[in-house]
């Protein structure tokens, strides 16, 4: 099954620059800070309510939403596993 993951490096930039802290930030939108830190790396989706709460609170303009929360990482297959080592060699 393909599992796609997000890139928050953005994201993240934008909560040091205006709140300093994801801890500030969780504060602001009425979440846990261990929730928002599942969000950043991808353990739990944002909800609607969340992208748009954390657009209002970090300034970002709804027509870039997806530069910041819905950029595609490179995730490979976890089902492909490599039969060969480095230098073409079975492996056992």
């Amino acid at each position: 099954m393909l599992k796609y993951a997000f890139d928050h490096s953005k994201l993240r930039g934008r909560i040091i620059e205006i709140c300093k802290t994801q801890e500030a930030l969780a504060d602001i939108i009425g979440i846990n800070k261990a929730t928002l830190s599942q969000k950043l790396t991808g353990n739990v989706d944002f909800s609607r309510s969340e992208v748009m709460a954390v657009c209002d609170a970090l300034r970002i303009d709804l027509s870039d939403v997806s530069n910041y929360f819905f950029q595609l990482q490179d995730v490979k297959n976890t089902s492909e596993r490599r039969t060969t080592d480095d230098e073409g060699i079975p492996r056992h």
